[in-house]
């Protein structure tokens, strides 16, 4: 009997049982919403295959294999036969973007990591024996780590030495780096990255432990990555202190592990996925500096389709940088009037160039342009067509540029000009406010994104 807490609510749990003589009748019982419990009875000893799924599609980590014996395997001091396994399962889940699925049966529990007990072998050295427990032992996912322990701790010397190679032609041998965890206890890890069918050698010392070689099944992923679609205007880059937003898709893609990281120059970037549980997630990144950033998102531990993803983050927008330059800013006489006016925002980070001027109504209209898109210097002109007082705001994202509102005063005569200049007349439409209708002009200049980088 074991138990299957389902945590999503549209779905059922299948199950089959194949025994040594063939199928076993298997019974779903339902305890509860998010509850089954899968029943069977074990018409002889030997081994036994159990398979899941879930909306018929077979659940991670299934099948499940285990040994039925006669007594308790907890208390049976005789060992299984050769090549089988007994499993003391306890809380084996495995999470997805759709459900998540556990199964327990008998509680067993080490220190702070939880194992699977897949598997008790031993070698005669008096009455020692060494043990080994894992999933490891008998399957793996591809491009997935696989564990197993082994445990000596009950002989007095030898050390262990695990390989795994590949029946296949190619006999591709693949590294098992093993780690003490404890006196004579082992936690070994290997990753294989081509599915098929795999002998697991390991020996104690100078001897292969009972039942070396294993016969290890690795399968490839249940999910496509390359289904996985990411959207959004966080993917074109941002500034600091902006928050960056992108859509992930990953219902096509079937059931995996999302995973995003966003290195900078010099800082790791905040990522946050947020579940929406119907196989979409929204991310948000948070850059810490400015400058180009590496976005690598993968589903099950493989890239997404474009997949390192490169961001460039420019710096917050800093008005003070921003200088406005040329006769537009200066007094002159009407007739000669040069009107034009530079805005130089290198250095100034991403931003919104905004200018307005207000003067005599229906004297002028506003013009904006630059050579290229990634050019950071603005030319602006206004041509003003009767004499009067001008103000020339200009502001970087809000904010008033150096100098600004820059007062222009604009005469009908040189003579007018000069007067006004050495202090000794004041003109009748001034000093203070104009006294014609002001009006307004607007334009707004948005550079690209990249625009916030030095150039």
């Amino acid at each position: 009997m074991l138990t299957v807490l389902a945590h999503y609510s549209t779905g059922e749990i299948m199950a089959d049982v194949e025994g040594p003589h063939g199928q076993v009748a298997v019974t779903v019982e339902r305890q509860s919403d998010t509850r089954r419990r899968v029943c069977f009875t074990p018409p002889a000893e030997g081994p036994y295959e159990v398979s899941l799924f879930w909306n018929k599609v077979p659940l991670p980590k299934s099948p499940m294999e285990g040994y039925a014996s006669l007594s308790s395997p907890a208390r049976s001091p005789v060992a299984p036969p050769r090549g089988s396994a007994t499993r003391h399962i306890t809380e084996m889940t495995t999470t997805s973007n759709r459900h998540v699925v556990g199964s327990e049966m008998s509680s067993r529990q080490e220190g702070s990591s939880r194992y699977i007990e897949t598997s008790s072998r031993h070698i005669e050295g008096g009455t020692a024996k060494v043990i080994l427990r894992g999933h490891g032992l008998q399957e793996a996912r591809t491009k997935q780590d696989a564990e197993f322990v082994i445990d000596g701790s009950q002989c007095t010397s030898g050390k262990p030495v695990a390989t795994l190679q590949s029946t296949s032609k190619s006999g591709l041998v693949i590294p098992v780096e093993t780690e003490q965890i404890d006196n004579n206890v082992y936690r070994c890890v290997y990753t294989a990255n081509t599915p098929g069918t795999y002998l697991l050698n390991i020996m104690w010392g100078d001897r292969h432990v009972s039942g070396s070689p294993y016969k290890v099944n690795v399968t490839g992923s249940l999910c496509d990555p390359n289904k996985v679609t990411l959207t959004g205007e966080g993917l074109k880059g941002g500034v600091i202190g902006r928050e960056l937003i992108a859509k992930i898709d990953t219902r096509r893609a079937g059931p995996g592990e999302l995973t995003a990281h966003c290195m900078g120059p010099q800082k790791v970037a905040y990522c946050e996925l947020f579940d929406h549980h119907d196989g979409t997630y929204t991310l948000n990144i948070k850059p810490q500096e400015a400058g180009k950033h590496m976005l690598h998102v993968k589903y099950d531990g493989e890239h997404v389709p474009n997949s390192p993803f490169s961001l460039r983050i420019a710096g917050a927008p800093d008005a003070s940088k921003v200088k406005v330059y040329g006769p537009g800013i200066e007094d002159g006489v009407l007739a000669l009037y040069q009107s034009r006016f530079i805005c130089e925002t290198r250095g100034a980070g991403a931003g919104q160039l905004t200018v307005r001027i207000r003067g005599p109504k229906g004297a002028f209209r506003v013009e904006m342009q630059r050579e290229s898109q990634k050019d950071r210097t603005i030319l602006c002109k206004y041509d003003p067509t009767e004499p009067g007082e001008y103000y020339v705001h200009v502001k970087w994202s809000g904010v008033d540029v150096p100098g600004s509102p820059f007062k222009v005063c604009i005469f009908d005569t040189q003579e007018e000009l000069e007067r006004y200049r050495r202090g000794g007349w004041v003109p009748s439409w001034g000093p203070g406010e104009p006294q014609y209708g002001g009006s307004f002009h607007s334009p707004v200049y948005r550079p690209a994104i990249p625009w916030g980088q030095e150039l």
